[in-house]
């Protein structure tokens, strides 16, 4: 049972990393049906050594990612900063497919695209780029960043 009290003790990071993902954490574990089964088939041994390690990760966790805030502020900043600079080619919305595998007529599998310009996404898929709702929607995103950071943050002294 010791195994399951580190997968929830690593289940605990779910909460603090983005883009991790409860499922996986129990699958790359090797415990994801034996936790699945156990929650919903009610058994007590497997909820409580899990939900244990679940804690005792929660709270060790905040403390080590409190302490990372606290005393490296701007090397922080700076990932999250990369991070949502690195994913923009991902997000990016004008994508067209490049490499595909078809059965018969039917595409089955688009594993590659290609980031073009708005005007060349309109002239290659024949259809509207959507560049009003593109820009309103950012400026929407701006506009709520400005407000939530004047109203909900407080300034550092």
């Amino acid at each position: 049972f010791f195994f399951l009290v580190l997968t929830g003790f690593f289940s605990a990071l779910v909460f603090y990393l983005p883009g991790l993902s409860l499922p996986l954490v129990l699958i790359l574990s090797g415990n994801y049906i034996l936790i699945t089964k156990g929650f919903l088939n009610l058994q007590g041994d497997i909820i409580s050594f899990y939900t244990l390690g679940l804690i005792v990760g929660i709270i060790v966790f905040s403390k080590i990612f409190n302490w990372i805030i606290n005393n490296y502020k701007k090397a922080l900043n700076a990932f999250f900063c990369g991070l949502m600079l690195s994913s923009f080619f991902e997000l990016w919305p004008w994508r067209i497919p490049e490499g595909s595998d078809f059965i018969g007529s039917q595409v089955f599998y688009i594993y590659s695209f290609k980031n073009v310009s708005p005007s060349e996404y309109a002239e290659i898929m024949n259809s509207s780029p959507y560049m009003l709702y593109g820009f309103l929607l950012f400026l929407i995103g701006a506009v709520l960043v400005f407000l939530t950071h004047k109203f909900f943050v407080s300034e550092d002294k």
